[in-house]
């Protein structure tokens, strides 16, 4: 079996219709024809039946499809492999990371981790905590390194820093040490909370400012939009210290230390699914690191 004659099934079950199939490949259509009846000798049953200008996967047709499709993920893998295995690379390791993690944790995990697995090729994937659970039971990726608790009971996950989630506001805000700030009042009154910047914290604590201030708010979605937002003096936020000791230490945002709330702690999770050998390595390496 050649796996140019699967490539030519797997488009022409896509366009349904052999001579878009044969423009797309650069080919003739009747080498197109010739491919498929060469397949169809191969896997002994017939793939197509024609339905007026178009055609139609037979049933043996849609089951071969799962396995064509395979096969050929199987093959480029194979390939990738190799070339790999020819640049000194032997594996792949795939992460998703949130934003948050990507600009803070990531860089100190990944200079230690490639510097005693060389071999490794690492990969990596930055996306929404909400969506990295779904990539990880997806097996688009090895790992996950989330901001959000996994709720799949088929995913395993482990806690790998915890944070604590922390008052900021523009540096223009004069906060001293002689006078901390007990009643909040006048930064809400003065400024616009910022909210739902990071996953799972933020409902909760708005139902505890609503019981006991009156405030404006705005959504940002992001940690990093929220940072530069706080720097212009648009609003405050509660965010996690992980993400503002830079800002905090440039003096471009000011951390009010005294205050009369108590704010939640946030945690970064390393999220896995039917784990690879690789995957197994990598969280106990993650794991012995971050204790």
């Amino acid at each position: 079996m050649q796996f140019d004659w699967i490539k030519t099934f797997l488009l022409a079950a896509e366009c349904q219709n052999f001579r878009e199939t044969a423009e797309k490949l650069f080919i003739t259509q009747p080498a197109v024809t010739f491919q498929i009846r060469q397949l169809e000798k191969e896997v002994g049953a017939k793939l197509f039946e024609r339905k007026g200008r178009h055609i139609e996967l037979t049933s043996e047709g849609n089951l071969f499809l799962k396995h064509a499709e395979k096969l050929l993920n199987d093959y480029h893998t194979a390939l990738q492999d190799i070339e790999n295995h020819k640049k000194g690379v032997q594996r792949t390791l795939t992460i998703a990371a949130s934003p948050l993690v990507s600009s803070t944790q990531l860089t100190y995990i990944l200079k230690r981790y490639m510097k005693v697995n060389p071999d490794v090729d690492v990969i990596i994937q930055v996306m929404e905590s909400n969506m990295i659970e779904t990539a990880v039971l997806n097996e688009q990726v090895d790992v996950g390194l989330s901001r959000q608790m996994a709720i799949h009971p088929q995913t395993e996950q482990a806690v790998i820093s915890e944070d604590p989630v922390v008052l900021v506001v523009p540096s223009s805000h004069s906060v001293s040490d002689e006078a901390p700030i007990n009643d909040l009042e006048d930064i809400f009154k003065q400024y616009t909370l910022i909210t739902h910047n990071h996953p799972e914290y933020w409902d909760s604590l708005l139902r505890e400012l609503n019981a006991q201030y009156t405030f404006k708010t705005m959504v940002a979605t992001h940690v990093s939009t929220t940072k530069h937002f706080i720097e212009e003096g648009l609003g405050f936020s509660f965010l996690p210290h992980i993400s503002v000791r830079r800002e905090a230490a440039e003096g471009r945002i000011h951390i009010v230390e005294e205050h009369p709330l108590v704010l939640p702690i946030t945690r970064t999770y390393l999220i896995k699914y039917r784990p690879n050998q690789i995957a197994r390595e990598f969280e106990r390496f993650v794991l012995t690191l971050m204790r």
